[in-house]
């Protein structure tokens, strides 16, 4: 990607991750996601995302089945037990939804 292609996703992205949000922090940059197969530039991810993705393959499929997942055994979760990740670092607005998932109790 050529640097002012790059500056002008950083602009429209206003400096974040496509994915979550958060901003780059320290020396670290955002990364250029596209597609392997088609070489289609489909964002600026922090490498958090970028792996994320990687990780799974860049395929929906295996992703949502990762969301499930996780929504199915969130309920399973004692309301009164901390989460393990630092929520410091989570925007309130994308923080409470998960706190609500992880408060629920199996019916």
């Amino acid at each position: 990607m050529a640097e002012d292609t790059f500056d002008a996703k950083m602009r429209s992205q206003a400096g974040r991750c496509a994915l979550c949000g958060d901003p780059p922090g320290g020396k670290r940059r955002l990364h250029h996601d596209h597609c392997h197969a088609t070489g289609f530039d489909r964002g600026l991810l922090c490498a958090r995302c970028n792996m994320g993705l990687g990780m799974f393959r860049d395929r929906p499929d295996l992703l949502r089945a990762a969301a499930a997942y996780l929504e199915r055994h969130a309920a399973r979760v004692p309301a009164a037990r901390k989460p393990r990740f630092p929520v410091r670092d989570f925007p309130p607005e994308r923080l409470e939804p998960a706190l609500a998932l992880v408060s629920r109790r199996p019916s």
